[in-house]
């Protein structure tokens, strides 16, 4: 499910929807309520890719290193 989806589903906007998951203030508790009971009643979830795209994180971390020689052949095995 989408969030569209839910947002249709529950006749908010997704903006509103988005903002009551995501813990705004300016979201009243009721609807807030009422968002959160629909996601989990409807098995919504955020979508990771669109989450990456909309905050430019990509929860990764990256490694350097010098060269193969110092490490075993399994090395990449044990980091990945």
């Amino acid at each position: 499910m989408r969030l569209k989806d839910l947002a249709e589903h529950l006749g908010l906007s997704q903006t509103t929807v988005s903002r009551a998951l995501n813990g705004y203030p300016e979201v009243n508790e009721a609807t807030r309520r009422r968002v959160a009971a629909a996601a989990t009643q409807l098995g919504y979830r955020p979508n990771a890719s669109a989450l990456r795209l909309a905050t430019g994180r990509a929860g990764a971390v990256g490694m350097i290193l010098r060269g193969s020689s110092e490490f075993g052949p399994h090395t990449s095995e044990f980091l990945g």
